[in-house]
């Protein structure tokens, strides 16, 4: 039987494929993508830096806080001391012929006259307004008064100018007596059992002026 179908066999030899070449468009889309991964990459290493900044921010705050609380505590400290009142004392010499008693005659004389009571403060010139301040009589009571101003050297009377070693102490202003505090109390509240000089006296202080 004759074969009138014709097989016609098309080969098309592998390098006549044409290849598909990417668009322009597509070249484009491929160029934004690894920069958009760039950039990416850029913003992860952004917020990784930053974090790592805030993170020593954190501990400096830290630090700086710390550091700030140490301070104000200290200030708090030094002001909670420096709030306190001072307890200034000086003896009076049993020899009425004696320059501190003669000295305190002269103030109690001015007391009755009205004019203001006044003494000379410590060496180191310690004495602030609202201090206690006390003439001690040795073995036989303690007579306080409060501190009521603080005057300069030149303020000083001019009977005191004989007190040698005595001029550069500034002049205290002093109330009337608060309170007169017999010896056995004074010794009980931890006073001293011999007061020589003008004295800021540290000692079982607060006690002291707890008996004020």
């Amino acid at each position: 039987m004759p074969n009138n179908y014709n097989h016609t066999h098309t080969h098309t030899h592998p390098s006549r494929i044409p290849h598909t070449m990417p668009t322009t468009s597509e070249t484009r889309i491929e160029t934004l993508e690894n920069r958009v991964l760039a950039q990416e990459l850029k913003l992860n290493n952004l917020e990784k830096a930053l974090e790592d900044m805030m993170a020593r921010v954190a501990l400096l705050e830290s630090s700086a806080d710390k550091e700030e609380l140490e301070f104000q505590e200290e200030v708090s400290a030094i002001a909670d001391v420096s709030s306190k009142p001072n307890l200034i004392v000086t003896p009076l010499n049993k020899n009425p012929n004696s320059k501190s008693a003669l000295d305190y005659s002269e103030q109690k004389e001015r007391e009755k006259r009205n004019e203001q009571l006044m003494w000379d403060d410590t060496p180191t010139n310690k004495g602030k307004m609202g201090d206690y301040f006390g003439f001690v009589t040795n073995g036989k009571k303690v007579v306080f008064h409060k501190i009521t101003g603080i005057y300069p050297v030149n303020d000083r009377l001019p009977s005191w100018s004989s007190n040698v070693g005595q001029t550069t102490r500034q002049v205290l202003y002093l109330s009337g007596i608060i309170r007169t505090m017999e010896w056995t109390e004074w010794i009980h509240l931890g006073g001293s059992k011999q007061v020589q000089g003008t004295i800021n006296i540290k000692k079982d202080k607060d006690k002291i002026i707890g008996g004020i």
